[in-house]
Order: structure tokens, then sequence, then C-alpha cells
């Protein structure tokens, strides 16, 4: 018998945020922290003004992708996001 082991489907995780601070790198720890799964991490950004920026930045992360690009408004921001999903 063969020993295989089997992976995990992909999961896709969209956080949309805009100016979202301290709550931003929460988010970021607990979906980053998640083991044995494969894992895309989309955060839309809505061009912050705070250290939110700065902050994803800072992360080397292979599974996080980073869209920081003006929207219209939260639904928007989430089908621009959205159109990028692989899992």
């Amino acid at each position: 018998m063969s020993s295989c082991k089997i992976l995990s489907p992909e999961v896709s995780v969209i956080t949309v945020c805009k100016n979202a601070g301290d709550d931003l790198v929460r988010t970021c720890d607990s979906v980053l922290g998640q083991v044995d799964v494969q894992l895309q991490f989309l955060v839309k950004d809505g061009v912050s003004t705070d250290s939110s920026l700065s902050y994803l930045e800072t992360i080397q992360d292979p599974r996080i992708e980073i869209i920081s690009e003006h929207d219209n408004g939260i639904y928007d921001a989430i089908d621009k996001a959205f159109s990028k999903v692989r899992g």
C-alpha cells in the first residue's frame, strides 16, 4: 500500500478593509495561523490612510495577496477581490 498525503481543498479567504488598523492585524494573524490547509488569503484594501498598508507590506507569506485600489463601496470591493479567487 502506497503512503500518500492527501491535500485538503484550497480555501480562499477574502478580507475587505479600509483603515482597519489593529483589527486587520488580528484578522491576518488568525487567517495566516491556519495550518493543514492550502490557503489563498486576499486582502482588498480601499487605499487606507492609516497604518494598514504599511502593516500589510511587512507580511512575508506567499499565501497572501494584497489588492489596494479605490472602489465604490464594500460590494464593489468584494467583487474586485472575488474575481481573483482560486479556491
